[in-house]
């Protein structure tokens, strides 16, 4: 488990997340709330990217400042929203570096059959020898979800004790391939790894999280479990300050809302 703390971090002086606590454990999380609402740093914060300026983090008992980060690197991957590389690299050499915490000396066979599975998996294996940098945004967001697969070993059977971050996973992604990567996520929960993600689609963040961590003006609103319907229409309401503009019921019984 990762377990935030009474965190609060700012920036040049502006307060970006307060007195925020919550925990990550085992399925799909969540993170919603409006632009500037502190998404992202959460998300960056718990993943260890981000040292908090009160409070603690604890990653499995520990405090997550102190955590060897080549051990850290071997439990948990990042996906962020910057997907630009200054560096003429392959795709191929891209999704390597998932591997670079198991490799001490030189890469084995079964570091480059891990990457090319997940290449594979994303459907970018025609991509493997492409300049990373000639690639189109969905292209790019696919091959740095390649890179975090191979990062976590992605082809075990027992992903349990192992974290996923996810900065917005589908922005650049057509509809198929937006599809491909919740079925993903759907497959990976299933083995037992968890999950944060930072989503805008409301209705994609019901149907595929078991949690929703909900932001507003970087204070926490509250952690909810997501029941079959979704999350109720008011705590939606107060969270974007904005009334839907219509609401369905679908046979599922599920609930969709249209802002």
């Amino acid at each position: 488990m990762i377990e935030a703390k009474n965190i609060s971090v700012s920036f040049d002086d502006k307060p970006i997340l307060q007195d925020i606590s919550c925990s990550l454990s085992r399925g799909v999380t969540c993170i919603l709330g409006q632009n500037g609402a502190g998404k992202s740093t959460l998300l960056q914060c718990l993943s260890g990217g981000i040292a908090v300026d009160e409070g603690v983090i604890e990653f499995e008992g520990q405090d997550l400042s102190q955590c060897n980060i080549r051990q850290l690197a071997q439990k948990r991957a990042v996906l962020g929203q910057s997907l630009n590389v200054g560096f003429p690299f392959r795709a191929m050499d891209i999704v390597m570096m998932g591997r670079a915490p198991f490799i001490v000396t030189n890469e084995k066979p079964y570091d480059v059959d891990v990457a090319h599975a997940a290449l594979e998996r994303l459907g970018a294996y025609e991509l493997k020898d492409r300049i990373y940098s000639t690639l189109s945004g969905g292209e790019k967001q696919r091959v740095q979800l390649a890179r975090v697969l191979s990062q976590l070993d992605f082809m075990s059977d027992d992903l349990s004790g192992k974290y996923l971050f996810l900065d917005e996973p589908t922005s650049a992604l057509d509809v198929k391939h937006q599809r491909m990567v919740l079925g993903l996520i759907d497959e990976l929960r299933s083995k037992g790894l968890s999950i944060l993600a930072v989503m805008h689609d409301i209705n994609v963040s019901c149907e595929i999280a078991d949690h929703a961590v909900l932001l507003k003006g970087g204070r926490m609103l509250g952690a909810h479990r997501i029941s079959e319907q979704a999350l109720q229409e008011s705590l939606l309401v107060e969270v974007y300050d904005a009334e839907p503009s219509n609401v369905l019921t679908a046979q599922s019984g599920r609930t969709y809302y249209h802002f």
